[in-house]
């Protein structure tokens, strides 16, 4: 299988690093999906419109297949 292929089923959810300088996307077994770290150590979520998009890609993936 191609890695394009790969992916980690949705639905994914944010959730704030303890250290408070990031996020991370996690799928529905609590693995991650990825890190976001913010250079400037704010505690503000991702940018809602990006972070619900990014979110949204397994449904989108299904949608699209």
């Amino acid at each position: 299988m191609s890695e394009q292929g790969k992916h980690t089923p949705g639905p994914w959810e944010w959730v704030q690093r303890e250290s408070g300088n990031g996020w991370t996307l996690i799928g529905p077994a609590g693995e991650t999906v990825m890190d976001l770290y913010l250079s400037h150590g704010g505690g503000r979520e991702p940018e809602e419109d990006d972070g619900s998009l990014i979110a949204a890609a397994p449904d989108l993936l299904a949608a699209l297949e």
